[in-house]
């Protein structure tokens, strides 16, 4: 039909995950197709009534901007459960469901941290291969996405695991069981959520403006570590993400290592201060800043 009636009608074809075609070997419309990916909201889609506090606890799926506190855990909690049932039990991805379901939350506990497949398989009481085959899982039906390690130096040992980040942030909190209460400011976990934000926002602006900017982390055996790293094609940029406004040079550590061992790259980095300034000659921007400079700045 697409062959037959091209130029005057147009299909859309919409679905949660793509996993079950693929297995089954269906035709995919190979460039006779588009696709996108269409992810919880982003800044400018939220528009106004943004609220990073409330990000960070509640995530950005849209029907959650349409509840008050409670409600929102309880969708959640709802979300993941009918979620595990639905995609993976009723699609029979995965047969020991216990396992995955612990291993699910354990995902979500090491979501934004290297990934250890004895430790995970050693907790869920599987093989280390089922662990790999179950991130595979909730790559393919969009739960989680791999940021892979920068490995373009051999100057120094590298850690080369990937490591995963789940989609939201208010799924993220409700299979950790942590929807009740608020993050800190200033504690490690408000840290780690805003890092995992800053993540989503920049995955979903590069898939939304559809640049082709692979995205890494970059990390060495010796502890030197970049949250995220961009090949901009211009640009290879090195991203530190705080969760503070004060950025000491001893923060930057990392940052700076990597700028070493990378003539040419350029760092930035992430804060949560209300204006931009410099340490070191390392460029620290408010986030919105960031995210406006990097999708919309000529």
């Amino acid at each position: 039909m697409i062959e037959s009636h091209k130029g005057r009608l147009t299909f859309i074809m919409t679905g949660s995950s793509a996993r079950k075609l693929k297995r089954a070997q269906a035709n995919l419309l190979a460039g006779r197709a588009w696709s996108f990916n269409l992810f919880p909201l982003t800044c400018p889609e939220i528009g106004d009534i943004f609220q990073l506090q409330d990000v960070l606890r509640y995530g950005t799926l849209p029907v959650i901007f349409t509840m008050e506190g409670k409600d929102k855990v309880r969708t959640l909690k709802a979300y993941t459960e009918t979620y595990l049932k639905e995609e993976i039990l009723a699609e029979s991805i995965v047969r020991n469901i216990p396992a995955f379901s612990r291993f699910l939350e354990l995902a979500a506990d090491q979501s934004g941290m290297s990934v250890n497949y004895n430790n995970l398989a050693r907790e869920t009481g599987v093989a280390s291969k089922t662990i790999r085959e179950y991130y595979q899982v909730l790559e393919d039906t969009l739960i989680a996405f791999a940021l892979q390690p920068y490995l373009k130096s051999a100057r120094k040992r590298l850690v080369s695991h990937p490591i995963y980040y789940m989609f939201d942030l208010g799924v993220l909190n409700a299979l950790c069981r942590r929807l009740e209460s608020e993050p800190v400011k200033g504690t490690d976990l408000y840290g780690r959520l805003f890092e995992h934000f800053i993540l989503l926002e920049t995955y979903r602006m590069i898939r939304y403006s559809e640049k082709d900017w692979p995205m890494y982390y970059w990390r060495t055996t010796q502890g030197a570590e970049v949250d995220l790293v961009i090949e901009t094609g211009r640009d290879l940029l090195g991203v530190e993400i705080k969760s503070r406004g004060q950025i000491r040079p001893s923060d930057l550590r990392g940052l700076f290592s990597f700028l070493g061992e990378h003539r040419g790259a350029k760092g930035i980095c992430v804060t949560t201060a209300d204006r931009p300034y410099e340490v070191n000659g390392i460029e620290c921007l408010p986030w919105q800043e960031f995210l406006h400079k990097l999708f919309y700045s000529k």
